[in-house]
């Protein structure tokens, strides 16, 4: 997906600079900037994703699982 994002700023990189009344050549650093980011931002955002939701996300699941063998015991016994 990173590729994808590069090869879009990369393909409107000349628009951009039009835009801005500026020279391609020095917008380059957009490009680089925005990919530092990604590379800073998306393990940090894998990160507090693990570390604030898999304790619900897993008390969820047992949850999910507990209702549904519930559900299966009543069945068979009725």
């Amino acid at each position: 997906m990173e590729n994808l994002d590069s090869t879009v700023i990369a393909t409107a990189l000349p628009a951009i600079a039009r835009s801005f009344r500026e020279d391609p050549l020095r917008l380059s650093l957009a490009i680089t900037s925005y990919l530092l980011s990604l590379a800073v931002f998306i393990p940090l955002s894998g990160w507090v994703a693990d570390s604030i939701f898999a304790v619900p996300r897993r008390r969820i699941a047992a949850i999910a699982i507990l209702r549904h063998s519930r559900f299966d015991l009543v069945r068979t016994v009725a």
